[in-house]
């Protein structure tokens, strides 16, 4: 997870993932299918290339309120639906 650009704190991030893998190697939850994957990738690629158009971008950047609302459905937190803070761009 070295080198991943969030805007959070990386404790909390290295966190997160290292339970939403512990639960997928568990068999309490999955990775999504291939296509899905593929598809986010490119829409990944996607975003990074507009991104690249107005200026330097730093290539490990993430769209943090989609991964953080993955990343803790697949941990089993249920933070946001419990928060009161939410992560919003």
């Amino acid at each position: 997870m070295e080198g991943v650009g969030f805007q959070m704190p990386v404790f909390q991030v290295y966190d997160l993932a290292s339970m939403a893998l512990a639960q997928v190697w568990k068999g309490t939850s999955t990775l999504p299918p291939k296509e899905e994957v593929v598809r986010h990738t490119d829409m990944h690629h996607k975003w990074m290339c507009e991104l690249a158009k107005k200026g330097t971008v730093y290539p490990d950047v993430v769209q943090v309120p989609e991964w953080y609302q993955w990343v803790n459905d697949t941990a089993g937190t249920s933070v946001p639906n419990n928060s009161i803070i939410s992560i919003q761009l």
